[in-house]
């Protein structure tokens, strides 16, 4: 028997009321699919120091029998995310962005003592200009200077996460499988 004639027995026995219950369990199990994935589009874009912060700022809400709607969203603590989604312009609060270089960053979070606050009060570092801007640096030993921080104007962040784009594959490739799923479990 195929589905369609199973399906439209199971509506003749009553099962129209188990129709809610099964696309309510689609609905979940898609959006926390589609979940996943957007934390692992976030995982590939970016380096992440902090552990669990970023998946446990993308959130679901659940759908439920009385209300067919599941929302995938990012938690007020992780905004900053929308700034790789829309791209953008970002200004500083005050005079500059400090922007790391990789001598300063490596791959961990930048320690204290390395801010640009903390640097600065130390002798042998400076702000001068360079061939590429104002910077901060440092005078190195052999006479030499080495550039610890940039010091930029404005940032231009051009869109990168792409969220849609990733919850609608998701969700296209796989509610038709889960709905079908749900609803020979509730068959039985």
């Amino acid at each position: 028997m195929d589905f369609y004639n199973e399906f439209g027995e199971w509506l003749s026995r009553g099962g129209a009321k188990q129709l809610p219950y099964a696309m309510m369990r689609a609905l979940n199990s898609m959006s926390f699919e589609a979940r996943r994935e957007l934390i692992d589009k976030i995982e590939s874009e970016f380096t992440l120091r902090s552990g669990n912060f970023i998946p446990r700022s993308v959130s679901v809400t659940k759908a439920t029998k009385d209300s067919l709607e599941a929302t995938i969203g990012i938690l007020e603590r992780a905004q900053f995310l929308t700034k790789h989604e829309e791209g953008g312009t970002i200004t500083p609060d005050k005079k500059n962005l400090n922007v790391p270089t990789r001598k300063v960053k490596g791959t961990t979070k930048v320690p204290r003592a390395m801010r640009p606050k903390a640097l600065l009060k130390r002798e042998d570092v400076f702000t001068m200009n360079s061939r590429k801007g104002k910077v901060i640096a440092q005078r190195m030993p052999n006479g030499g200077t080495r550039t610890l921080y940039g010091l930029e104007e404005k940032s231009t962040y051009q869109p990168r996460l792409h969220f849609q784009d990733t919850i609608e594959s998701a969700t296209q490739k796989k509610f038709s499988d889960l709905l079908y799923k749900y609803l020979i479990d509730a068959l039985k």
